[in-house]
C-alpha cells in the first residue's frame, strides 16, 4: 500500500492545482484527467485491499478456536471488508465522473460485471458464518450517483456530410431525476437558437438528431432539467461556447 501511495503521489499535487483553474471549459478538461488518474489509483487501492482481506481470511481460517476466529473477523476482517466496499464505490464514482465515450462507459460495465462479486464479495458467506450473523448494511456497495449533476454526449461528431442527419446520444448523470432534455441549435453565430425535440430512450438516456443541412457549420448545446429545479448544460461552456459541426 505504501508503494502505491508513493507511485500516485503526483495525484495529490494535481489535486492541489484545481482551485487555480479558471473557466468552466478548462475546469471540465482538468477534472477529466484528474478523475482518470484518481480512478487508476483507486483501482490499485481496491485490488490491494481485496488481497489483504484474502490474506486475513487465510490467517483466520488457520486459527483453531471459534471464539478467537469470531473476534478476528469482527475486529480485523470486517473493517477490511467495509473499507473495500467504500474503495470500490469511490473507484466507480471516479470512472463515472470522467465517462465521455462508449469505451469509457464500457470500462465501467466491464468492472461492474466482472469484478464486483469477485473482488468485493468472495468472502461474504464465510464472514457471515464466522460472525454468526449477516454482514451489516454498510457492507453493500451503493449504486447511487454521488457526483455533480452533468449531461454529456457520447462521442460527438464534429463533421458530417451535407444532407446527412446526425444522431446525438445524450446521457444525464444526477441524483435528482432528470425531467427532460432540450437541444438548441443554429448556424454558427447566426440568429437565435432553435429548440429541437429530444427523445427519452431509457432511464436517463436521450436521443436527438440535428436536421440535415447543406454545407455550413452548426453549433448546438443541450440543457437538462432536474426535478429539484436545477438545469445542467453541455458543453460546460454553453451557451457562450457550444459544440460545433461542420457540414461538407
Amino acid at each position: 500500500m505504501l508503494k502505491s501511495r508513493s507511485f500516485f503521489a503526483p495525484l495529490r499535487e494535481l489535486e492541489g492545482l484545481r482551485p487555480g483553474i479558471k473557466g468552466a471549459g478548462n475546469l471540465e478538461r482538468f477534472d477529466y484527467w484528474l478523475n482518470l488518474i484518481r480512478a487508476s489509483q483507486l483501482r490499485v487501492q481496491t485490488w490491494l485491499l481485496a488481497e489483504r482481506l484474502t490474506a486475513k481470511m487465510k490467517q483466520i481460517n488457520a486459527v483453531p478456536q471459534p471464539d478467537q476466529k469470531r473476534s478476528l473477523v469482527r475486529d480485523e476482517a470486517l473493517p477490511l471488508r467495509l473499507a473495500l466496499a467504500r474503495s470500490y464505490e469511490n473507484l466507480i464514482a471516479a470512472f463515472v465522473a470522467c465517462a465521455r465515450s462508449p469505451g469509457e462507459i464500457g470500462t465501467i460495465s466491464s468492472i461492474e460485471s466482472g469484478s464486483r462479486e469477485r473482488i468485493v464479495a468472495p468472502h461474504d458467506a464465510a464472514l457471515a458464518q464466522l460472525l454468526g450473523a449477516p454482514l451489516p448494511a454498510e457492507a453493500a456497495v451503493t449504486t447511487a450517483y454521488r457526483g455533480t449533476p452533468r449531461v454529456f454526449v457520447s462521442a460527438p461528431r464534429t463533421q458530417m456530410n451535407a444532407g446527412e442527419p446526425q444522431e446525438i446520444r445524450a446521457f444525464v448523470l444526477s441524483g435528482p431525476k432528470c425531467t427532460g432534455v432540450r437541444l438548441y441549435w443554429r448556424p454558427l453565430g447566426q440568429g437565435r437558437f432553435k429548440p429541437l425535440a429530444v427523445a427519452h430512450r431509457a432511464r436517463q438516456a436521450y436521443r436527438a438528431a440535428l436536421p440535415a443541412s447543406s454545407r455550413d457549420t452548426l453549433e448546438y448545446y443541450l440543457e437538462a432539467a432536474l426535478e429539484d429545479g436545477r438545469t445542467v448544460l453541455w458543453p460546460a461552456t454553453a451557451p457562450a461556447i457550444n459544440q460545433t459541426v461542420t457540414v461538407w
